[in-house]
């Protein structure tokens, strides 16, 4: 049980509607979730950037090996924290327009 949990936190595509139905029953003012939408998928393709790297771990030995592992890792890091980077500033954004009011 305790995997599908740790899957469901540590993923934010995953993480974000469910953040976005108890920002709703929470009766907190309307946020713009679409505009989460672009760090949702930067995550999401950061995640299958890593998977292609790990799929390339075998053929690190050779030169073409070691060439796609290492830029399909460079590409899922960088895609995964600016996906991160975007959540967190339009989350942040929001809640701090909803305190001002």
């Amino acid at each position: 049980m305790t995997e599908w949990m740790a899957t469901i936190v540590n993923t934010p595509y995953l993480l974000v509607p469910i953040v976005a139905w108890l920002w709703n029953q929470a009766k907190f003012p309307k946020m713009d979730w679409g505009k989460l939408a672009a760090g949702v998928l930067f995550t999401f393709s950061g995640a299958i950037f890593n998977t292609l790297a790990n799929s390339f771990a075998p053929y690190v030995i050779s030169p073409w090996g070691a060439f796609f592992l290492s830029l399909f890792s460079f590409f899922g890091t960088i895609s995964e924290v600016l996906g991160l980077a975007i959540i967190a500033l339009y989350i942040l954004v929001d809640t701090l327009k909803m305190w001002s009011l």
